[in-house]
């Protein structure tokens, strides 16, 4: 049996239309992900029970603000 194990999940706040910015947002993003490996790629090996697992967490800070004279 193959099992496949995914989570994925992100949230954003920030500001809008303030005297110093015009946008100012923060941004995280989280991911987890695990797999079991069945075989190789050309099915000589079989591996069994390997697991895979891999987790990710990204942020980012975004700001903008337009000068108009």
């Amino acid at each position: 049996m193959i099992g496949i194990s995914r989570l994925q999940g992100g949230i954003s706040a920030g500001l809008l239309s303030k005297s110093y910015t015009n946008e100012l947002l923060l941004e995280v993003i989280a991911s987890s992900d695990d797999n079991e490996i069945q075989n190789g790629a050309t099915l000589a090996i079989v591996y069994g029970a390997v697991m895979h697992e891999s987790k990710s967490f990204i942020s980012s800070l975004k700001y903008t603000k337009e000068f108009i004279y």
